[in-house]
């Protein structure tokens, strides 16, 4: 545990030490810390994701957001997120991919669109419909 406590402490966006903390610290039978560490794992995949991304690394963007749906598979802000690295890439295709996943999600409606609008452009569909 405490070469976990030392990870995090080193870097706070590494959201994997976070969630890998958790995971022992739930076997071990600690359910308040490991919640707490699962907490802390969105925290920092989420932070070092927006970092990574407003620094142009959209691998590692990726990556950290991909870390937020593996709590989550479903997670709305990770969605919308991996939706604006597959944006800043050109990755059409696979983000109308993704998309179906946003259907079930509850990402907000205006940005949901935005993106799928994105995506449809980027793919030279100008004419094709959302589904509600």
């Amino acid at each position: 545990m405490a070469a976990f406590r030392r990870a995090c402490e080193l870097d706070a966006d590494y959201g994997q030490a976070f969630f890998n903390s958790r995971s022992r610290r739930f076997k071990l039978g600690h359910e308040k810390e490991a919640n707490e560490m699962l907490d802390a794992a969105l925290r920092a995949y989420n932070s070092g994701g927006e970092a990574h991304l407003k620094a142009g690394r959209l691998k590692e963007a990726e990556e950290a957001f991909r870390g937020m749906l593996q709590i989550d598979p479903e997670y709305a802000p990770a969605l919308l997120r991996l939706g604006l690295v597959y944006n800043a890439a050109g990755r059409h295709e696979e983000q109308l991919r993704t998309s179906a996943a946003w259907q079930s999600a509850n990402l907000p409606t205006p940005q949901r669109h935005e993106i799928l609008a994105e995506a449809l452009y980027g793919v030279q569909k100008y004419e094709e419909r959302p589904r509600r």
